[in-house]
């Protein structure tokens, strides 16, 4: 279906509102921003190891998330140029989980490049179809990445680890961004097409999983690590609840769907 030229001007300007802010407030780098000569090997352990290991292998799948995401939105300026940003700062955030994994001694660099040569054995694949299903995607699974990296800076803050704080501290605060704006482009899908985008938002959540998790090596074994991810009743609470009522979305409305694609089967 055409994208209207309303729809196209109006996806440029929340990018372009989403790309001042992140060029003003929201910029980090690795170097300066990270206080690295207050690392202290002492305050990690095996677990945040394999946390950590865990988010930086999500994160290298990245270039199969560009190719997908910039090919389906490269029609629509404000979203293909959205798609280009994240993958600059998801690069970044891949960067730091893989030098503080160095730098605090909790892998070698041997160790960590036989990891990276695992995890890249196999190519991800997007489950979702269409631009308007991978932006419904990008919503929930966007917030559910902020809680967990809020969850290992909690973690890290108890453990006085001011660097692993800060780390996280930047992340969570891309992801949130990142978040923010696909909230706002599916409200506009929302908004020209209830029934359809609530549809998609249906099958979406069928299907969801976290980028992955059904081609990374051990990544179940490696959920089971503590406080690695989220527990099923803290997704539904904190994530799916949320972002559904921010869409105005019902479970009233999700009946609806489901009884009427049962219909048609």
């Amino acid at each position: 279906m055409a994208v209207s030229y309303q729809r196209k001007e109006a996806m440029y300007r929340a990018y372009m509102e989403f790309f001042e802010l992140a060029e003003k407030k929201r910029r980090w780098n690795i170097w300066d921003d990270i206080p690295w000569d207050d690392l202290d090997p002492r305050l990690n352990n095996e677990g945040d190891a394999m946390r950590l290991e865990t988010y930086c292998g999500v994160e290298l799948y990245l270039p199969d998330y560009i190719a997908e995401g910039v090919n389906i939105s490269r029609e629509i300026f404000g979203q293909a140029w959205f798609a280009a940003n994240w993958a600059y700062e998801e690069s970044k955030h891949a960067l730091v989980f893989r030098e503080y994994l160095v730098r605090s001694g909790l892998r070698t660099t041997e160790e960590y490049m036989k990891f990276e040569e695992s995890v890249l054995e196999q190519r991800w694949q997007s489950r979702t179809i269409t631009l308007r299903q991978t932006t419904i995607y990008g919503a929930f699974q966007e917030l559910l990445t902020y809680h967990i990296y809020r969850k290992q800076y909690d973690r890290a803050k108890l453990a006085e680890n001011t660097v692993l704080m800060r780390v996280m501290e930047l992340i969570a605060r891309d992801e949130a961004a990142h978040c923010g704006f696909y909230r706002k482009i599916v409200q506009y899908e929302l908004d020209d097409d209830r029934d359809g985008a609530t549809e998609d938002i249906v099958s979406v959540l069928g299907s969801f999983s976290m980028p992955g998790s059904d081609i990374m090596p051990n990544y179940q074994d490696r959920l089971a690590t503590p406080d690695a991810g989220l527990t099923r009743e803290q997704f539904m609470r904190h994530i799916i609840f949320p972002t559904l009522k921010t869409f105005g979305v019902t479970r009233g409305d999700i009946a609806r769907i489901q009884s009427a694609k049962a219909e048609r089967a």
